[in-house]
């Protein structure tokens, strides 16, 4: 008889608990679970996961279950790009997958060209420099025509020199000591001195490698044979900002926080079920200990 009276008590706990929103029937209960990626919140009395929709505005920048939020003219709403913003404030504050957005009768992605002269900077992974009156996009050196510029390009995260009246790429190949080449950088690439026996042997970087056997001869400076090209293979180690705007931006991370830090979708889904497992063996835990204080 004790044994089933246990049970049921047991059962009966286990049943009452809510671990998720749709669970709870209260508002009390709604404010309690416990969930690290998700917000419950308490709407038109019922517990929900929150979103856009149901949450109060101004909701500018917020971000609920995977989605970035931006004050409209209907209310809170959820939005994927620049084009989705109907208001100039909003426009120049939400940032969709990162993407920075300018006003212009409409909301649209931000180029060069929109920005000042003071303000001429990096703009949506383009690099921007004032050059001819105006902020312009560049890709290569080829496309800087003044002369200071081109001798300043490395605040642009490239390096060019000013060679016969135009800038030019500055390449590995351009340095003539092993010494200086080994502890250079150009244009994101290493450096390295090549060893061919009885060869010209020079400054290098992988991508001036032109053939797939030369670039598999130099793997151990992590040249890699890509798409018929010789890259230099970097390691991306995804979700690892510790900014949490940063951390929104990429669709592949969410921002945790009981660590307060930022992890893959699957990693804290991951820690938010061994978050609930250990929530609810603990309450378990209590409970058949009163119950077993009681009856024993």
């Amino acid at each position: 008889m004790k044994t089933i009276l246990i049970l049921f008590i047991l059962v009966t706990i286990i049943n009452s608990i809510p671990l998720i929103c749709s669970d709870a029937v209260t508002m009390a209960d709604c404010k309690d679970i416990i969930n690290g990626i998700h917000e419950c919140i308490w709407y038109e009395n019922t517990c929900q996961l929150k979103s856009c929709q149901n949450s109060q505005i101004p909701c500018d920048g917020l971000a609920y279950n995977g989605e970035l939020c931006a004050t409209s003219s209907q209310g809170c709403k959820s939005i994927k790009s620049c084009s989705e913003i109907d208001n100039q404030q909003s426009c120049s504050q939400v940032k969709p997958y990162g993407v920075e957005c300018h006003w212009e009768e409409s909301c649209i992605v931000k180029k060069c060209s929109h920005n000042s002269k003071s303000n001429c900077r990096q703009t949506n992974g383009v690099k921007c420099i004032y050059q001819d009156q105006q902020c312009s996009s560049i890709k290569q050196c080829s496309d800087i025509i003044e002369k200071s510029n081109c001798l300043r390009s490395s605040i642009q995260e490239i390096n060019c020199i000013w060679m016969d009246n135009q800038c030019v790429t500055e390449t590995c190949n351009l340095i003539r000591t092993k010494e200086n080449c080994f502890n250079t950088r150009r244009n994101s690439e290493k450096c390295f001195f090549t060893q061919i026996k009885g060869g010209d042997n020079q400054c290098l970087s992988c991508s001036q490698l032109t053939e797939q056997c030369n670039c598999n001869q130099y793997s151990i400076f992590g040249c890699n044979w890509v798409n018929n090209s010789c890259q230099e293979f970097k390691l991306q180690l995804a979700c690892s900002t510790e900014d949490e705007k940063q951390c929104l931006s990429d669709k592949q991370c969410v921002w945790y926080k009981p660590m307060n830090k930022c992890l893959t979708i699957e990693n804290a889904s991951l820690n938010d079920r061994a978050c609930d497992i250990y929530v609810f063996g603990s309450i378990l835990h209590v409970w058949i200990l009163i119950v077993l204080i009681v009856f024993w």
